[in-house]
């Protein structure tokens, strides 16, 4: 496992015991119940280390107020007892075995609890921009797929988010807005060129131009019903 102390002399280390790791795109994810051990995010802009694992879960809000250095850009409402809440800090993600960091600025996006609920866990994502978590090259195929394969594969991928949290993540980031409607609460997450949800659901959205993704969620919190999300162009 890892940890982070001062030596005598005031200087940050870290231990990190070795263990396999596994990422894909610019993402890692940390969630209540993974085992995931030697991940740290040291916070460039105070001067600070936290093991992220040991943060995300606990998902406390002060404490994660207390590193981020501010209360979070924005929370959005994650359903009964739940809020949504995003950061952005200046920082890394420093991982094991020599692998390279995850660079800021960070996006780190947290599920709480809120009011009665707040003795529940919580769970988090960073996400940053790191070229080496781009993962192994796909083997050689027989012939590349076609579009309709391409978007079917696509929708498939955006079926299984159902919720607020997991729409996040597969986005890479909090939504921009949500305004509750008479079906529930609408939500849309832009899709800038580059980003890692531009590139997942590329085959839902046209080659140029602004697109972002938009969803009607039940404001229960239970998973969304099947073709409430759709990618849109933005004039």
């Amino acid at each position: 496992m890892s940890c982070a102390f001062l030596n005598e002399g005031g200087i940050v280390m870290k231990a990190t015991r070795s263990v396999p790791v596994a990422a894909a795109g610019s993402s890692l994810l940390v969630a209540v119940g993974l085992t995931v051990i030697g991940f740290l995010i040291v916070n460039d802009s105070r001067g600070e280390i936290a093991d992220l694992v040991a943060v995300a879960q606990r998902a406390e809000r002060a404490e994660l107020v207390r590193f981020a250095g501010g209360q979070p850009d924005r929370c959005l409402y994650a359903g009964p007892g739940r809020e949504l809440c995003r950061w952005e800090i200046a920082g890394t993600v420093v991982v094991p075995l020599g692998s390279a960091a995850i660079q800021g600025p960070l996006k780190l996006v947290c599920e709480l609890p809120t009011g009665a609920a707040r003795d529940q866990r919580g769970s988090c994502f960073v996400r940053g921009e790191a070229a080496a978590f781009a993962g192994a090259p796909l083997p050689p195929v027989s012939s590349a797929a076609t579009p309709e394969q391409q978007a079917r594969h696509a929708a498939a991928v955006l079926g299984e988010a159902r919720t607020i949290a997991e729409l996040s993540l597969l986005v890479g980031d909090a939504p921009e807005s949500c305004h509750t409607v008479y079906a529930g609460q609408m939500c849309r997450w832009s899709l800038p060129e580059g980003s890692g949800g531009r590139e997942r659901l590329a085959a839902l959205a046209g080659d140029e131009g602004l697109f972002e993704l938009r969803c009607l969620l039940p404001l229960e919190a239970t998973g969304r019903p099947p073709e409430s999300c759709a990618v849109v162009s933005v004039e």
